[in-house]
């Protein structure tokens, strides 16, 4: 596995950085999304804009990044996720690489070009809900051995890594208690155990603690994966993918109300949900449908079980109703595009028209 060397440092200086659109939205919210979407679906120039507008706080970006890397490519390509982990922890070295919106381009245009793997993620989601719903629990009876064995694992690393943090909805990891968890694999290769350590510290999360669990699984070499590729809609409003205004973002819930208000049918079933509320339930729903359009991924027989055990399980809504709940939002899709790219518009022209006039 590749880290910084002699081969990456002339690869970013000979990179030739295209010419950035302005960033036309400010709200942070919204190019973090907008980030992530664009990566899961190769866009390489929403994936820039977001990246400029954001590495203006190059710890918030970076942590983002290697969030990301973990979320959304697992072990599609460790070296490159070791690359992207070691960049996010030097900012010397990236001043001497030319800048930080130079390396961000870089490891950005890499990325486009890496299939997707949300194994970890999907494990991470399913174990969560898994722990949290006695229905979801009992459903689960029904997974393939190997599926349960790491959804036992995760929910273990759940309880004994991350804590609940007083008046927030997420969750923060327990330092100390992921690095014994990393580090008590003697199978693991110590250079893997490294980049697991740096990878939680950098992104302050639970997934590279989770990573390990795939690496070590004696049934991975059995799984036949292949390439899947999806076309998707090249489809953009002042440089924002549409689907970034989604549920996690101030403006997406705003939407979603409007669609809940609108819709009594779908805002009757939300209601019905157990610790979650009706909006945040919206959002699950809304991200069960978007989220996983991705243009390039990896798969294989886990990860499909993974997915299809997990999609919409983390709503908090019974499982019964989650078809019905997904179909009434794919209905209404259209609808909530419409406000999307209203909204983006509206955003960029003020911006435009505020802008000083070239004489």
């Amino acid at each position: 596995m590749s880290e910084i060397n002699d081969e990456l440092v002339r690869d970013i200086f000979t990179f030739n950085v295209p010419e950035i659109s302005d960033v036309q939205i400010a709200e942070r919210d919204i190019l973090s999304s907008s980030l992530q979407k664009s990566l899961r679906r190769a866009h390489y120039p929403c994936a820039l804009i977001a990246a400029k507008g954001l590495v203006t706080d190059p710890q918030y970006f970076w942590r983002r990044l290697v969030t990301i890397a973990f979320e959304d490519f697992g072990v599609s390509n460790l070296a490159l996720t070791a690359q992207v982990v070691e960049a996010a922890r030097n900012r010397a070295w990236r001043m001497r690489m030319g800048g930080e919106l130079r390396v961000a381009a870089y490891f950005i245009r890499k990325l486009t070009l890496t299939p997707t793997d949300r194994r970890i993620d999907d494990l991470y989601m399913l174990a969560v809900a898994t722990s949290k719903s006695s229905e979801v629990a009992t459903s689960f009876q029904n997974a393939s051995e190997r599926a349960k064995r790491l959804v036992t694992h995760a929910m273990t690393l759940c309880r004994t890594c991350e804590r609940a943090v007083p008046m927030r909805s997420f969750m923060a990891v327990i330092p100390a208690a992921c690095d014994e968890v990393i580090w008590a694999n003697t199978n693991l290769a110590p250079e893997i155990a490294a980049l697991c350590v740096k990878g939680r510290k950098v992104s302050q999360c639970l997934l590279p603690v989770l990573l390990p669990a795939f690496l070590l699984d004696a049934s991975s070499a059995e799984q036949h994966c292949v390439l899947k590729t999806q076309t998707l809609p090249d489809i953009s409003r002042a440089g924002i993918l549409p689907a970034a205004i989604d549920g996690y973002t101030a403006e997406g819930r705003a939407i979603l109300q409007v669609t809940l208000r609108d819709c009594r049918r779908l805002s009757s079933i939300l209601a019905r949900t157990k610790g979650v509320s009706a909006a945040k339930a919206a959002a699950a729903i809304l991200f069960c449908i978007e989220g996983g359009l991705l243009r390039n991924q990896l798969s294989d027989q886990l990860s499909a079980e993974l997915n299809k055990l997990g999609h919409g399980c983390w709503s908090g809504l019974p499982l019964r109703l989650i078809p019905e709940a997904l179909s009434l939002m794919r209905e209404h899709l259209p609808i909530i595009d419409a406000h999307r790219q209203e909204f983006l518009t509206k955003r960029a022209n003020v911006i435009n028209s505020t802008k000083p006039q070239e004489q």
